[in-house]
């Protein structure tokens, strides 16, 4: 789980449009007033195309994104078009939290709050550090070792051999600069897959940003002038969202 920042509303959205079919919803509560493509676009825009608690990539697979408020339409169903109450999610995270509500019990709310506060990760699992994380991991299954905790072992595993990968062929190559220059363009497109864009990219920030491995290639190119401003920014990018508490 990564922090999203805060998109607009829809223009298609007015105040007029809400209401009348929030109305419309009160009535008749079987009628998904949510389910437009313009609503569905811009939340999607706003979690770069994944789903807001897990990080799943939607629309592939079955992982298609479905509308999720974080207060329940059952309980509040005059906010059940109210645009800082949607979220993006998949199937499996809106279905975990199904009635759960936010406003009686703490929840991390993936816009207003930074889940690193809340949120630790330690042996692919994550942890609470606070009543909102707890509630969060238990009610959104975050632990589902299944569908979470085994991706998130073979990502770390992956991206573990490609850094140790890149450190061998470096030690090989006898830190001469020339030679070193070609591993450069490997390590960068390494630390983009754990950009906000990405699939789990808080897990493969975290996995980079701890390795040992990562240290040892940041100190041979900086040793020789290659660590770059471009590689400064994605590891600043990669701090910002990897869980190292």
């Amino acid at each position: 789980m990564i922090r999203l920042a805060f998109l607009p509303r829809p223009d298609e959205m007015t105040d007029n449009w809400v209401a009348e079919q929030t109305d419309r919803f009160i009535q008749d509560s079987t009628l998904s007033v949510w389910n437009k493509p313009f609503i569905k676009d811009c939340l999607l825009q706003m979690s770069n195309n994944k789903c807001s608690y897990c990080e799943c990539k939607l629309g592939i697979e079955d992982k298609y994104i479905e509308v999720e408020h974080f207060l329940p339409k059952s309980k509040y169903p005059n906010r059940v078009l109210e645009w800082e109450n949607l979220l993006p999610s998949c199937k499996r995270c809106n279905s975990e939290k199904r009635e759960f509500d936010p406003a009686i019990n703490p929840f991390i709310h993936p816009v207003h709050d930074e889940p690193k506060d809340h949120l630790a990760y330690i042996a692919y699992r994550f942890t609470g550090k606070t009543e909102k994380g707890k509630n969060s991991i238990f009610e959104l299954n975050l632990n589902d070792r299944t569908r979470l905790q085994t991706p998130r072992f073979e990502i770390a595993s992956a991206i573990i051999e490609q850094l140790d990968d890149i450190q061998h062929d470096i030690e090989e190559a006898l830190f001469e600069v020339k030679s070193l220059t070609k591993f450069v363009t490997r390590l960068k497109n390494l630390c983009n897959q754990g950009l906000p864009n990405n699939q789990y990219s808080s897990i493969i920030a975290t996995e980079l940003i701890r390795a040992a491995a990562f240290n040892y290639i940041k100190a041979a190119f900086n040793e020789f002038g290659l660590w770059d401003i471009e590689l400064q920014d994605l590891e600043i990018h990669l701090r910002n969202i990897a869980f190292l508490d």
